[in-house]
């Protein structure tokens, strides 16, 4: 069955919408949810400190891989709605310095892009660019990715 309707919107089963709307806000649902599902979405049980080494060895083989097939790797940083208002979280602070240390490696952190237009259009910036209640973008929020992503691309040379 698919997940969408002909007109393009997601298809919820009515009796799971409340399950879904939880499942889509809270980590603590999921863990407690998932056991009885077949979904397996905590892939591992890594510690934060290994999550942080597995990604950081992880970069320079995709680096290669791409590199093997004549394309430029470029890691995009997406932060969630509350990071661009307060900032990224400790841990994720000291991954990106690890990855800096990699001067080959390309990235583009959205974040910036982000802050400015947050400064532009504080009062709706969250609910324009967010829905609110799951925090993936809207179509104002897809654009403004797309267009940091360009942004980025074009810094780097890579257009």
């Amino acid at each position: 069955q698919s997940r969408y309707q002909p007109n393009h919107r997601l298809q919820l089963r009515p009796n799971n919408k409340f399950l879904e709307h939880l499942y889509a806000l809270s980590y603590v649902f999921r863990i407690f949810y998932l056991p009885f599902t077949d979904l397996n979405l905590l892939l591992s049980k890594l510690s934060l400190q290994e999550a942080i080494e597995k990604t950081i060895q992880l970069i320079p083989a995709y680096q290669r891989e791409c590199e093997s097939h004549h394309a430029t790797f470029v890691l995009v940083l997406l932060p969630g709605k509350m990071e661009v208002v307060e900032d990224y979280p400790e841990f994720f602070k000291k991954l990106i310095i690890e990855l800096q240390k990699n001067e080959s490696l390309q990235i583009i952190d959205l974040r910036t892009q982000y802050r400015k237009k947050i400064i532009q259009d504080k009062q709706k910036f969250l609910k324009d660019y967010w829905w609110e209640i799951d925090w993936h973008h809207t179509t104002k929020g897809y654009q403004l990715m797309a267009d940091g992503i360009w942004n980025g691309l074009n810094e780097n040379n890579l257009s």
